[in-house]
C-alpha cells in the first residue's frame, strides 16, 4: 500500500537519523517563503475532535453522514488547528515547529494513525507542548496537497513556523513519531539560525529554476508516449508498471485513439488485456470502482472509492464500448453508474467526493470493520453491518469530470436520465458554486479560483453545449475561460498558475505553482473552445500551456492527447438548427453517440444567427449534420444511418 511503504522500506529508525542530518545540515527539501513578520497573534480555528462536528445525513443515504473534515484521534487529543494565517503566527509567536497531518476522510492508514499514533498519551503530551498542530483536509485543499504530499496519506510533515518542510513522512507508528519529534525540537532549538539560512538559500534556488517554456508544441509526443507505453506495459496483467496498479483513463484513450488511425492490433489488444484488469475493481455487489490495486494482478484492491476514479473510468469503459461494440463494456460502465445513482449522487444536483475504504466509528476513527472483510460481504451482510461513511462534500473539478462521463454515457447507452443528472448538477454548480468574479468555487461555499476547477467545470460545460445545442452552457464556459485567462495566467510564460494570488497566503502557498497537469487540461479545455469558436486567443492560451511543460511531459499520454487535440484537425461534427426541435435534438444525440477519436460537435442554432464557423457558413433552413475536418464538409446528413458513410468519404 502506498501510505505506507516509505516506512517498511526504508525503516523508522533510519529515516529518523536521516531526518537529524538534514536538520543539522540544514538540507531542507523544499522550496522556502519568508517570514510573516511582525503582527497581532489572532486566535486560530479550532478544528473539533471527534464527535464534535456536526455531521450532515444525506437525504438519499439518512444512514451516511459526513464531516467536512478527518475525524480528530480523541475527545481530549491533540489540539489540531485549521490551515490559516493565525496558525502560523501562532507558530511564529511561540517560537515552535508545526506538525502537519495532511490527511484524507476516505484513507485507510490515516484512521489507522488516528486509533494508534495519534491517541497515544505521549505523543499528544508531546505535541500539544511542543508544537502547533495543523490538519488539512486534502481534497478540501488541493492547493495545500501539491505542495507537501510526500508520497501518499497520511503526510507526516513538521514544518519552520513559516511553513516550510523540515521532514516529512507518511503512516508513522507511535513510537516512532516520539522519537522523531524529540529529535527534531531539540534539533530547531540548537540550530534554528543554520537551519532558517538554509530554508531561505533553498528558496532562493528553487524559485530561479522554474523551466524554460519550450519554443513550440512538439509534434512527435504521440510516438514517444506510446514507446514509453509499450516500455511500462504489463503483457501477464494489463495495465503499465507492476505495482500499484491504477487505471489512467487517458492511456486508454491514447490507445484507442492509435487503433483508430493504425489499425495495430496490439493496441486493442493492450486495451483488452488492461480493462481487463480494472473490471476486477469493480464492486461486484454495489458497483463503482475501488481506487486502485494494492497488486500488480489487480486482485489487490484500496477499497475507497473517489469521485474522480469512478469518473474517469466510466469514461474509459464507455469509450472502449463506442469503439468496440463489446458488451462486457457496457456492463462494467453500467455497475459504475449504478454504484454513482445510489451512493454519490445528491437530490439536488451534485456528486459527492468520495466513500471510506472501511467501516468505522464516527466518533473515534475506530476501524468495525475493513475493507478487505467488508467489500467481500453480500447486500444482506453490508446492510446489517451498517455503510461506510461517504463525504457529500461536492468539488467543482471532481463534478466536472462526472458531468463529461455522464453526458458520453448518457448518449452512447442511450440513456436520457444520465443527461438530465449531468445538467442538473452543473446548474446548480453555476448557480450555487461561484465566486465573487464568476469564478468556480472548489465547493460550495468554500474558497474560489483554482485552476482545475474552471478547466474540468468548464470541459463539463462544452460537453453539455454539444449534447444540448444550448448556447449558454458554451457562454458559461467563455466567462470561466476568460476568468482564468485575467487571474491565472503566468505574464512570464503564459501559463497558468494553480491557484489565484492571495497577499494572505501562507507557507508553500506565498509562491504560485504552474503544475504541468493542470496546464495539460487547461490546454484540452482552450483547444476546444477554439474548435467550438475559432477564436485564435484559445489556441494561443492552449499552445502557452503545453509549451511550458514540452520537456518534462513530452512522453506523458495527457500531455500527447492534448498536443494531438491542438496540431491535428479534429473531426468537426456541425449540427445546424434550433435545440428543442425532435429532429436537431435527436442529430445531436446521433452526432454525440457517434464513436471517432478526438471529435468535436459544434451546434449552430440559426436563430442566434447566421449559422458560421470560421470561414464556412451552413445554410440557415436546412436542419442537418455537417461532417467536417481540414476546411472540408461532406453533404448534409439528415439521417443518422448516413453519418458513418459521409465521414468514411471525409477521410478517405
Amino acid at each position: 500500500m502506498s501510505d505506507r511503504k516509505g516506512v517498511e522500506r526504508y525503516g523508522v529508525r533510519a529515516r529518523v537519523r536521516a531526518a537529524r542530518g538534514m536538520l543539522v545540515a540544514g538540507l531542507i527539501a523544499v522550496q522556502a517563503t519568508l517570514a510573516l513578520g511582525a503582527c497581532a497573534v489572532a486566535r486560530p480555528q479550532v478544528i473539533p475532535p471527534a464527535g464534535k462536528v456536526a455531521a450532515r445525513t444525506s437525504a438519499a443515504n439518512p444512514a451516511v453522514t459526513t464531516s467536512p473534515l478527518a475525524p480528530a484521534a480523541v475527545e481530549e487529543g491533540i489540539h489540531w488547528l485549521a490551515w490559516e494565517p493565525a496558525t502560523f503566527a501562532l507558530a511564529q509567536a511561540e517560537d515552535k515547529l508545526i506538525l502537519l497531518d495532511l490527511t484524507a476522510v476516505w484513507c485507510h492508514w490515516c484512521h489507522v494513525m488516528d486509533t494508534t499514533t495519534y491517541a497515544d498519551p505521549t505523543v499528544i503530551e508531546l505535541v500539544n507542548a511542543s508544537y502547533v498542530a495543523m490538519r488539512v483536509d486534502t481534497d478540501q485543499r488541493p492547493d495545500v496537497t501539491a505542495r507537501y504530499i510526500a508520497g501518499g496519506w497520511p503526510t507526516t510533515a513538521i514544518l519552520s513556523s513559516t511553513g516550510q518542510t523540515v521532514v516529512a513522512y507518511t503512516y508513522v507508528p507511535p513510537e516512532a513519531l516520539i522519537s522523531l519529534l524529540q529529535e527534531a525540537n531539540g534539533l530547531w532549538t540548537q540550530n534554528r539560525e543554520q537551519i532558517i539560512a538554509s530554508v531561505a538559500e533553498l528558496r532562493r534556488q528553487q524559485t530561479a529554476e522554474k523551466p524554460e517554456p519550450a519554443a513550440g508544441v512538439p509534434t512527435d509526443t504521440v510516438k514517444y508516449a506510446l514507446a514509453r507505453l509499450a516500455g511500462n506495459y504489463d503483457d501477464v496483467n494489463g495495465g503499465f508498471g507492476r505495482q500499484p496498479k491504477f487505471l489512467a483513463a487517458s492511456t486508454i484513450e491514447l490507445m484507442l485513439r492509435t487503433n483508430q488511425a493504425t489499425k495495430d492490433p496490439v493496441w486493442q489488444e493492450r486495451v483488452t488485456r488492461t480493462l481487463a484488469g480494472v473490471g476486477r475493481l469493480v464492486d461486484p455487489v454495489w458497483g463503482g470502482v475501488y481506487r486502485y490495486s494494492v497488486t500488480a494482478d489487480w486482485q489487490t484492491p484500496h477499497y475507497e472509492k473517489m469521485l474522480d476514479g469512478n469518473a474517469e473510468t466510466l469514461r474509459a469503459f464507455i469509450e472502449a464500448y463506442q469503439a468496440t461494440g463489446d458488451a462486457a463494456y457496457r456492463k462494467a460502465a453500467e455497475a459504475i453508474l449504478r454504484y454513482i445513482e445510489r451512493f454519490l449522487s445528491d437530490p439536488a444536483g451534485g456528486f459527492y467526493g468520495s466513500q471510506d475504504a472501511d467501516l468505522y466509528r464516527r466518533d473515534s476513527s475506530q476501524i468495525l470493520v475493513a475493507g478487505e472483510e467488508y467489500f467481500t460481504l453480500t447486500e444482506k451482510e453490508r446492510a446489517a453491518a451498517g455503510t461506510p461513511h461517504v463525504d457529500q462534500t461536492i468539488y467543482a473539478n471532481w463534478n466536472g469530470q462526472m458531468i463529461t462521463a455522464l453526458l458520453q454515457a448518457a448518449a452512447a447507452l442511450e440513456q436520457p436520465r444520465y443527461r438530465d443528472m449531468a445538467l442538473q448538477t452543473l446548474d446548480r454548480l453555476w448557480s450555487e458554486g461561484r465566486g465573487a468574479q464568476g469564478q468556480m468555487q472548489h465547493s460550495l461555499g468554500a474558497s474560489a479560483g483554482a485552476l482545475n476547477d474552471q478547466t474540468r467545470v468548464g470541459l463539463a460545460f462544452l460537453a453539455a453545449y454539444s449534447a444540448t445545442g444550448r448556447h449558454e452552457y458554451l457562454a458559461h464556459a467563455e466567462e470561466l475561460a476568460q476568468y482564468v485567462l485575467g487571474a491565472l495566467r503566468d505574464p512570464a510564460t503564459g501559463a497558468f498558475y494553480d491557484v489565484p494570488a492571495d497577499p494572505a497566503a501562507v507557507g508553500k502557498l506565498a509562491d504560485r505553482q504552474t503544475p504541468c497537469l493542470d496546464n495539460v487540461a487547461a490546454a484540452r479545455f482552450f483547444t476546444r473552445l477554439y474548435r467550438h469558436t475559432d477564436q485564435p486567443t484559445y489556441r494561443t492560451a492552449a499552445e502557452s500551456a503545453l509549451r511550458l511543460c514540452a520537456t518534462t511531459l513530452g512522453d506523458n499520454a495527457d500531455y500527447a492527447l492534448a498536443a494531438d487535440d491542438l496540431l491535428t484537425y479534429p473531426l468537426t461534427l456541425v449540427v445546424v438548427g434550433s435545440p428543442g426541435q425532435p429532429k436537431v435534438d435527436a442529430l445531436l444525440a446521433t452526432a454525440v453517440r457517434f464513436y471517432w477519436p478526438g471529435k468535436v460537435v459544434t451546434p449552430l442554432d440559426p436563430a442566434l444567427g447566421a449559422p458560421t464557423l470560421g470561414e464556412l457558413t451552413y445554410p440557415p433552413d436546412r436542419v442537418a449534420i455537417y461532417a467536417c475536418s481540414a476546411g472540408r464538409c461532406s453533404a448534409p446528413v439528415e439521417s443518422p444511418k448516413d453519418l458513418a458513410g459521409q465521414v468514411a468519404w471525409l477521410f478517405s
